[in-house]
């Protein structure tokens, strides 16, 4: 009898530490059904990951390896496409080998220090970046790690994190292979938009704009064969999963006209837009992939010459102007990056400046900063400072633009004033802006120049 109880016993056991954990099993990139990212210009990616998972009936533990190892281990969500499949614990594993851990569970245990032709045996006692001390037939020696070519540890490998792992514990209702999803947050991942566009020789055409998206990987991990998303816009919070809905026709297809997304279909994502490649790719790890993600041609564009002494100083800048409309064969938002401008001349295309812009939104107007003019100067004079009052003072300016080109130019010339302000002389007429701001508009011609005076009350 009393045997029979001790075999029941051990069977109770058998069958419980079976339903604890009825199987220990390490992923790999063979489980991965799909992955997805949505990259971000803030430098992390939001990365969706369907796997298959062969699970016994119980408590079943899984580890997956193959993840990145910048990932922020507190966005990871982790859900069963099964209804029969709960997950019970999640957690991440981060501690990685390296020299100190190897060190550190060696202590008590007997190592093998090679030093020039001699090696030397003993048990490692302690250790710090420069020594180790060793007990050596009961007597410790201290061993300089400078003098070491090797050591010889007598533990395992398998005993060691090598790369970043996430440990899950799911119970199944039935034994079967089931759907996994993974949901989370790296670092390491970027994307910069930027932009080069041809203007014509005539100056009132952009012949060509190429927009060019740059995604980089330091995530730590090889990404194959992944939907690609590229989100822009300035997002502060991301948390939990982020939804694409496939676009079945895009606004240009539906009014014939063709998209100057190449490659990408383009949708409106809460206060942002989203990029999303119509195609899969691989980004290996360390990797700068450039993508065509907008291209447009017979854009129209003006040049256009303005001057902002207070804030920019005496110089009257260039700038090339376009309209971001689907009328003028654009219209699509344009994420902020730099665009370089280039011109297209009887000797080729020569380069001619470039401009950082911030996020253009359709129906926008873009104005590209080139340079400053070279034929066209201005000088700014204060001609009267007077005080009318305790709170209001009197003056006069006097701004002269010069033209020592042989074409004729219109210069704005942008002004700003604070308090209240009113403007009861000027040769010339002006547009107030805002409440700070006024602007002159004055055509120069060829080697001539234009002197604009006006008298400004300002009061507080």
């Amino acid at each position: 009898m009393i045997k029979k109880g001790i075999i029941l016993v051990l069977a109770a056991l058998v069958v419980l530490s079976s339903t604890l954990y009825a199987l220990h099993l390490t992923t790999s990139s063979k489980s991965l059904v799909s992955r997805d990212l949505v990259v971000y210009t803030q430098g992390i990616a939001l990365i969706k990951e369907i796997r298959t998972v062969k699970l016994n009936k119980g408590l079943n533990e899984i580890i997956i390896s193959d993840i990145p190892s910048q990932i922020d281990a507190t966005s990871i969500v982790v859900k069963s496409l099964n209804s029969s499949v709960k997950v019970l614990e999640q957690s991440y594993d981060y501690d990685l080998v390296n020299y100190q851990k190897l060190l550190a569970r060696s202590i008590g245990k007997k190592i093998k220090v090679k030093i020039d032709n001699e090696t030397i045996e003993g048990i490692l006692l302690s250790y710090d970046h420069n020594t180790l001390v060793l007990d050596i037939n009961g007597k410790p020696e201290i061993v300089f790690t400078y003098k070491a070519k090797y050591i010889v540890l007598q533990t395992n490998i398998s005993e060691y994190t090598l790369r970043p792992s996430l440990k899950v514990v799911l119970e199944a209702e039935e034994p079967g292979t089931y759907l996994l999803e993974l949901i989370y947050l790296a670092k390491g991942i970027s994307w910069t938009p930027y932009y080069a566009i041809i203007v014509s020789s005539d100056e009132k055409q952009i012949e060509e704009l190429a927009g060019w998206a740059r995604i980089v990987n330091n995530a730590g991990i090889d990404f194959e064969n992944v939907g690609l998303s590229l989100l822009a816009g300035e997002v502060q919070i991301v948390s939990g999963e982020t939804y694409i809905r496939p676009l079945s026709k895009t606004y240009y297809e539906a009014g014939g006209i063709p998209s100057p997304l190449s490659q990408f279909s383009e949708e409106k994502l809460f206060e942002y837009h989203i990029f999303k490649l119509n195609r899969r790719i691989d980004l290996k790890n360390n990797e700068a992939k450039q993508i065509s993600f907008i291209t447009a041609k017979n854009v129209s564009c003006i040049k256009e010459y303005f001057v902002d002494y207070v804030r920019k100083g005496p110089k009257v800048y260039v700038a090339i102007s376009f309209n971001n409309t689907k009328t003028n064969n654009l219209g699509v938002p344009l994420p902020k990056g730099i665009i370089r401008v280039y011109k297209n001349t009887e000797s080729g295309i020569v380069f001619i400046g470039e401009d950082r812009i911030e996020n253009k939104p359709v129906n926008s107007t873009v104005r590209v900063v080139v340079g400053v003019a070279y034929d066209i100067t201005v000088s700014r004079k204060m001609l009267e400072s007077r005080k009318i009052s305790e709170s209001s003072f009197r003056y006069k300016y006097r701004i002269v633009l010069k033209n020592h080109g042989n074409k004729a130019v219109s210069v704005k010339v942008i002004e700003h004033a604070y308090g209240s302000w009113e403007i009861v002389d000027t040769t010339h007429s002006y547009t107030k802006v805002d409440a700070h701001t006024f602007e002159f508009r004055v055509e120069v011609p060829p080697n001539s120049e234009v002197t604009i005076e006006y008298t400004i009350i300002i009061w507080w």
